[in-house]
C-alpha cells in the first residue's frame, strides 16, 4: 500500500499533511521533531510541542475517520514568544472539550485526558476554528524568555 503525504518545512514554518491513519501520526512527530532542531528551542519546549502534537493529531485521525480518503494536516510555526500548533481535519461536527472533573476510578481512565494535558502545557491557550471543509484545533506554547531578559 502506498502512502502519500507532503512535508513542507523552513526555518520559519512546518506542516505535513497525511491519510486518516493512526500510523500517520509518529510520521508527523518523527518529521516535526527533526525540523525543529534547526528552530532554536530548548529541549523541555521541544518535549512539550510534540505532546501536544501528539495529542491533538491522535484526536483527529481517532474522532475524524468517518470521512475516508481525506486527510490531516498539521502545522507548526515558531514565532518569538510562542510556538503555535494547528491540526486540522474534516470534521466539523465533533469540537474538543475538556472532560469535567471525575471522581473515584473514573479520574484514571486512560483515553479522554490528551486534551487536559494540551490545556495544562499551552496554559490554557488552545482552541477550536472553524473552515470551509472541518475544523482546525489550535494551540500555542509559549517560549521560554531567553536568560538574562527582563
Amino acid at each position: 500500500m502506498t502512502t502519500s503525504h507532503a512535508i513542507t518545512t523552513s526555518e520559519a514554518s512546518f506542516e505535513v499533511q497525511l491519510p486518516m491513519t493512526a500510523r500517520s501520526v509518529p510520521l508527523a512527530r518523527n518529521a516535526l521533531e527533526e525540523a525543529m532542531g534547526g528552530w532554536d528551542l530548548d529541549s523541555d519546549t521541544r518535549e512539550d510541542v510534540l505532546l501536544v502534537v501528539g495529542e491533538l493529531s491522535a484526536n483527529a485521525v481517532t474522532h475524524a475517520r468517518k470521512f475516508p480518503g481525506r486527510q490531516w494536516r498539521l502545522a507548526v510555526v515558531p514565532k518569538p514568544e510562542v510556538i503555535r500548533v494547528e491540526v486540522s481535519d474534516a470534521d466539523a461536527d465533533r469540537r474538543p472539550e475538556l472532560s469535567p472533573p471525575s471522581d473515584g476510578e473514573q479520574g484514571d481512565a486512560e483515553r479522554g485526558r490528551g486534551l487536559e494535558l494540551v490545556d495544562t502545557l499551552t496554559g490554557g491557550a488552545w482552541g477550536v476554528a472553524e473552515r470551509v471543509v472541518g475544523k482546525t484545533v489550535w494551540a500555542q506554547i509559549k517560549r521560554p524568555a531567553p536568560l538574562g531578559a527582563p
